[in-house]
């Protein structure tokens, strides 16, 4: 496999290889993945990261649909292993009324980098969620 190899070792174009490869389960499973790499610009300095969200199709077009971190937290993992040191945050976008002391009615993206796996899988505020992104650095 070639995502064996730590991100530092590869160039540009193999990391975004090695990413969708590692990936590539969850587009099986209907998920979309999308990699920003967004520090190139001049003026701006944005952050660089992995999209993963599920869109529903009806007759009337698409929606964001919801999904269980469980499902999703084997490869968050093994990008976490790949990306080592240059791997910064992880964000899960939640419902507001999962989130204690929020002010906002519509979901929000909440900062899971700390909580750990096991804390994650077994709180009842993850099984409903609408992205997670995984941020690196390049």
């Amino acid at each position: 496999m070639k995502h064996l190899k730590r991100f530092n070792e590869r160039g540009t174009n193999e990391m975004l290889e090695d990413i969708r490869d590692i990936c590539q389960e969850l587009k099986d499973d209907g998920f979309y993945i999308n990699i920003f790499q967004l520090d190139n610009y001049i003026l701006i300095k944005l952050d660089n990261y992995i999209l993963i969200s599920k869109r529903l199709f009806t007759n009337h077009g698409s929606y964001l649909g919801n999904f269980d971190y469980k499902d999703v937290s084997e490869v968050i993992e093994r990008l976490k292993d790949y990306l080592g040191d240059r791997f910064l945050k992880i964000e899960a976008q939640i419902p507001a009324e999962a989130v204690v002391d929020s002010q906002f009615t519509h979901s929000q993206c909440v900062d899971i980098t700390h909580y750990g796996v096991d804390k994650i899988l077994k709180n009842g505020n993850f099984t409903d969620i609408k992205g997670v992104r995984i941020y690196y650095k390049y």
